[in-house]
């Protein structure tokens, strides 16, 4: 059954499992009055990092911060080990569209396609702070959170590239060389500060970072701690000089071995669709 909202579940409140943040309570389906299962549901969700998700589906009443409730189909999935380091997580609360990153043949509503007719406004903005807290508001745009016009983007279904909010006309300008052709789509994504470009584009940022490869987690690039990485200036969808500092270009710290000594370096946040 296609899901785009699940939350890790433990089976009860005296098991909680080793490894949580102190903060993290996992869901426990019995103990909601809300909670009804649906008999012989199960959900797979993948991931653009790799990861997936399954489990079992019911349907729960989800609320968020001041908004009104939404009651729509939940995954559960049992909690086993932290398996989207670094970040721990109590689940996918699910901003895509409406069959965006979810397998199956049963068609379920988003919590956007439910929550977005009760909201003032059918939008919702994202304020990512790669050191801090993000923050997401429904239905309306607070002016204190950006400077200068806003300018729109249209959304490119068509776009052969994972995810939901996919662009297309993406270009890209290097240091080295002349405005990047033309290259196939982009995604944005509404929970992780994460690029997903072309492989073409991709491989041609990385190439200009000494140490970079996609060798040990293909679809995705590692590179020396001590790299300085450089900006990436885009245009998308007609809307050009669009920057972003390389200093924000880095995901986390990817551990692999190189001599058979251990080497720390960083997954980059530009990774191939």
């Amino acid at each position: 059954m296609p899901i785009t909202s699940w939350v890790f579940s433990a089976q009860n409140d005296s098991v909680q499992p080793s490894g949580l943040l102190p903060y993290t309570q996992l869901y426990v389906p019995g103990n909601s009055p809300t909670w009804q299962s649906i008999p012989n549901a199960t959900f797979s969700s993948g991931y653009e990092a790799g990861f997936t998700a399954t489990g079992i589906v019911g349907t729960e009443s989800l609320t968020v911060g001041q908004l009104p409730p939404v009651r729509q189909n939940v995954g559960v999935m049992w909690y086993d080990k932290p398996v989207m380091d670094p970040q721990q997580i109590q689940g996918i609360l699910g901003l895509g569209l409406g069959s965006g990153g979810t397998s199956g043949t049963m068609s379920t509503p988003s919590f956007l396609d439910l929550l977005i007719p009760t909201l003032p406004a059918p939008l919702f903005t994202i304020a990512i702070d790669k050191w801090g807290t993000g923050i997401w508001d429904f239905g309306h745009i607070d002016p204190s959170k950006y400077t200068g016009t806003l300018r729109t983007i249209p959304v490119d279904a068509n776009c052969n590239i994972g995810g939901s909010w996919k662009v297309s006309s993406v270009h890209a300008q290097f240091a080295s060389g002349p405005m990047f052709p033309e290259s196939g789509c982009g995604m944005f994504d509404t929970g992780w500060d994460i690029l997903n470009l072309d492989p073409t584009l991709t491989a041609r940022y990385y190439a200009d970072i000494p140490g970079a490869t996609n060798a040990t987690n293909p679809g995705s690039w590692t590179f020396p701690c001590n790299a300085s990485l450089p900006d990436l200036v885009l245009s998308l969808g007609g809307i050009s000089d669009i920057v972003i500092p390389g200093r924000v270009l880095n995901y986390h710290p990817y551990d692999v071995s190189e001599n058979g000594e251990p080497l720390m370096i960083f997954l980059g946040e530009v990774e191939e669709g």
